[in-house]
């Protein structure tokens, strides 16, 4: 390491702004982000919030670091992996002392976002995430980020979200294409209208398996942390939507997600509301019938 100093024809002002004090307090941390319009209140919001990430990677490593920054009370990190060589180009929250040692990349997660904010607690699930242990992985969150990289880890864990009722914010990105979802399984009505993770992939989901950039895993990421903060500050953003961005042609877009009648996931849900409008149907003709009786009575 080079130190530089600064040139003697300085010194005083120099020296005057080395003694200055710095600007640590809680009150001061949050200011720029509270100016902003719709985030005025935002951490007294965010400090309640728990938030799952599967996955600490090239999307959830930065995209942990991002929601702890903005005052997120409680992140859950998942992973199973260690720190490799070739992760160090995008994944940002890593040193080259952890790619030496194989450390486990949940644990140099946490050692890190607690070094740079002590308000947001840090909990660590050292494993991959299953069906078997969803369920204790998602307990008590308000929201569950899957940036993971395997495509069948994908589908299982979107299936378990969409059983136990849990939000889940769906992000990937591949070579130069990123795509982010938001499924709100919490709501009775989401699947019936835009139809659940497996409706969108049909199985053949995004193959996270090729060349990526660091600027392009770090964008991806900031586009998922920003969303999950939309969505956790009650802004309800892409709602029934899937963002494609396309970074090579720098292009923009919003899909409309849909129902597939014949899902292999989601059929059920499609049958009990055909079931239910056509109780509702049954309902609505007896009304009918009742009050045409009444009316005959009446004259």
């Amino acid at each position: 390491m080079t130190i530089l100093t600064a040139s003697t024809n300085n010194s005083a002002g120099n020296s005057q702004a080395g003694t200055a004090p710095l600007e640590n307090s809680d009150e001061q941390r949050y200011v720029r982000q509270e100016m902003l319009a719709g985030y005025e209140q935002s951490v007294e919001i965010l400090s309640t919030k728990k938030v799952g990430l599967i996955g600490v990677g090239g999307l959830g490593g930065l995209c942990s670091l991002l929601l702890s920054n903005a005052g997120v009370g409680c992140l859950r990190l998942a992973d199973g992996d260690s720190v490799a060589w070739h992760n160090l180009h995008r994944q940002l929250l890593f040193t080259e002392q952890d790619a030496t040692t194989g450390e486990l990349k949940v644990m140099g997660a946490c050692r890190e976002l607690e070094r740079r904010n002590h308000h947001t607690k840090i909990e660590a699930f050292k494993t991959k995430i299953t069906a078997e242990n969803f369920a204790d992985f998602a307990d008590g969150l308000d929201l569950i980020l899957d940036v993971s990289d395997d495509a069948k880890s994908r589908e299982v864990l979107a299936q378990q979200a969409l059983e136990h009722g849990k939000d889940l914010l769906s992000g990937a990105v591949s070579a130069y294409t990123a795509l982010l979802a938001v499924f709100r399984f919490s709501c009775p009505n989401f699947v019936r209208q835009y139809g659940c993770y497996h409706c969108l992939t049909h199985g053949a989901d995004i193959n996270t398996k090729v060349g990526i950039t660091g600027p392009i895993a770090a964008s991806a990421s900031s586009l998922v942390a920003h969303v999950a903060l939309e969505y956790l500050l009650g802004h309800e953003p892409l709602t029934g939507q899937l963002l494609r961005y396309d970074f090579r042609r720098l292009n923009l877009q919003h899909l409309r997600l849909t129902p597939d009648p014949d899902c292999q996931c989601c059929r059920s849900l499609h049958a009990d509301a055909g079931a239910d409008a056509e109780a509702a149907g049954a309902d609505a003709e007896a009304a009918d019938a009742d009050a045409a009786d009444a009316d005959g009575n009446a004259h």
